[in-house]
C-alpha cells in the first residue's frame, strides 16, 4: 500500500507569544506530573539517594479550559546551562495543555510511550511533538532523567543540578580516550533504559489503582521515543525490554550508529525507526586534521550510511530509515521556534518529523493498516528495509 503523506504543520510561532502554536485538527490536551521512587536502585549520581524521577504525563481530554499550562514549570530556577533566548522563551510562553485535567473517559483505553529527551535538554523543550501525539489517542510519558539535562524542578520545589557532569571522562583535564568517552555515553543510555522499564512499572501499577486513570491505558501497545542520546537509550531499551512494540530515534547516533554497533539490530524483534538528519560532513578544520579531501570525506559519508543501512536491514521484524534533508540536529526540538527567523521552514521540517512519528505508531500501536515504501519526495528521503 503506497503511504499517504499529509505533513501536520505548524502555525508561526513568535517569542511574545502567550501560547504555542496549534495544529490542525488538534483536540484537548491534559497535563499532569508524578513523581516516582525506584527503592530498587540507588541513584547513579547521587550514591546517597533512591533513584527518583520526574514523569510528565501528557493525554487526551474533554476538559476545554482557556487557561493553559506553562511551557516549563520552574524554568526560572533551573541552575543547567541554557541561553538567555531559551530563557525568555520558555518563560513567556504557554502550552497547548490544561494542568491536571482529568483524562478524556470517552474511549477505553490509549496506547502508551515513553520519550527520553536529549542530552542538556528538558522533555518541555519537545512540547510540540509530544502534544501533538497526545492530541491523536496517545498517553505520553517524558521522563526526566534525574541529575541530567539542565537539571529538575520538581513539583515540591526540590531543584536539583547536572550532577552527570562530574562524572564526565577527565572532567574536562588532560587527554581522554575515545573508549572511555564511549562507555561514558553506554553508562548513561543504561541508565535511561533502567529508568524507562521503572517508568513502564509505575504505569502499570497506575493503570490498576483507584485514580482516574485506572484502566485507561492500552499496555499491550506500548512504544518509546527520544532524541539524540535518548534516541540511542530508546533503541536499547526496545532491546532490553519485550513489553516495548515499537520504538523510533531521532537523529542519535553512537559511533555513527543508531544503536551500539556490539548489539546488532538483528536481535530486535520489534519495529524500529531512525529518523535523521543527513549525515554531516567535516569541517575544514577536521579534513585537514585527518589529512583527508572533500571527496574522501563523501565517501566516508557514503560508507557509513551503507553501514546504518547494512544493519537496520538484518532487523527481524520492521526497519525504517527516513532521512529530513533540510534537519538539522536541533529540528526535533521545539529550540528552533525559540527564534523568529525563517518560521515556514521550521513548520515543513517538524510537520515531516511529526508525520513520519505519527504514522509509525499508528501502525505499530494502533494496527492501523499503513504502508510504508522506499521513496524520497519533498525533501524526505524513505528507507524501508523489511515492511510487514
Amino acid at each position: 500500500m503506497k503511504l499517504s503523506i499529509i505533513f501536520f504543520l505548524f502555525l508561526p510561532i513568535k517569542i511574545s507569544a502567550q501560547q504555542l502554536p496549534k495544529y490542525d485538527t488538534i483536540s484537548n490536551i491534559g497535563r499532569r506530573t508524578f513523581v516516582w521512587t525506584d527503592s530498587s536502585r540507588n541513584d547513579p549520581w547521587i550514591s546517597t539517594e533512591k533513584r527518583k524521577l520526574m514523569v510528565i504525563l501528557w493525554y487526551p481530554t474533554t476538559d476545554s479550559s482557556t487557561q493553559k499550562a506553562a511551557y516549563f514549570p520552574g524554568a526560572d530556577k533551573i541552575k543547567g546551562n541554557y541561553t538567555a533566548r531559551e530563557k525568555k522563551a520558555v518563560l513567556s510562553m504557554s502550552t497547548n495543555a490544561i494542568e491536571n485535567a482529568k483524562i478524556n473517559e470517552k474511549n477505553n483505553t490509549y496506547p502508551v510511550i515513553l520519550f527520553s529527551p536529549g542530552a542538556d535538554m528538558p522533555t518541555y523543550f519537545y512540547t510540540l511533538i509530544i502534544e501533538k501525539l497526545a492530541s491523536r489517542g496517545y498517553v505520553v510519558a517524558a521522563i526526566e532523567h534525574t541529575y541530567e539535562g539542565v537539571g529538575q524542578v520538581f513539583p515540591d520545589g526540590t531543584v536539583t543540578a547536572p550532577e552527570y557532569e562530574k562524572f564526565q571522562p577527565g572532567g574536562g583535564v588532560g587527554t581522554v580516550s575515545g573508549e572511555d568517552v564511549k562507555a561514558f555515553y553506554r553508562l548513561r543510555v543504561n541508565i535511561r533504559s533502567n529508568d524507562a522499564s521503572f517508568v513502564l512499572d509505575q504505569i502499570i501499577q497506575l493503570n490498576k489503582g483507584n485514580t482516574e486513570f485506572a484502566g485507561k491505558f492500552d499496555l499491550q501497545n506500548v512504544g518509546i521515543f527520544g532524541h539524540s542520546i535518548g534516541g540511542v537509550a530508546a533503541a536499547q531499551t526496545l532491546l532490553n525490554d519485550e513489553r516495548f512494540k515499537a520504538a523510533i530515534n531521532y537523529d542519535g547516533l553512537v559511533a555513527g550508529l543508531p544503536f551500539f554497533s556490539d548489539q546488532p539490530l538483528k536481535k530486535y524483534k520489534s519495529a524500529f525507526m531512525f529518523i535523521g538528519k543527513p549525515l554531516a560532513p567535516l569541517s575544514d578544520r577536521d579534513l585537514k586534521k585527518n589529512n583527508m579531501t572533500p571527496q574522501q570525506d563523501e565517501a566516508r559519508i557514503m560508507k557509513q550510511s551503507a553501514i546504518i543501512d547494512s544493519l537496520l536491514s538484518s532487523n527481524e521484524s520492521h526497519a525504517c530509515r527516513i532521512t529530513i534533508l533540510a534537519a538539522t540536529h536541533q529540528n526535533f526540538s521545539d529550540v528552533p521556534f525559540f527564534q523568529k527567523e525563517d518560521q515556514t521552514s521550521k513548520n515543513e521540517i517538524l510537520g515531516a518529523i511529526a508525520t513520519y512519528t505519527i504514522q509509525f505508531f499508528d501502525k505499530y500501536l494502533k494496527q492501523q493498516h499503513l504502508g510504508f515504501r522506499s521513496q524520497q519526495e519533498n525533501g524526505v528521503k524513505v528507507q524501508v528495509f523489511k515492511a510487514q
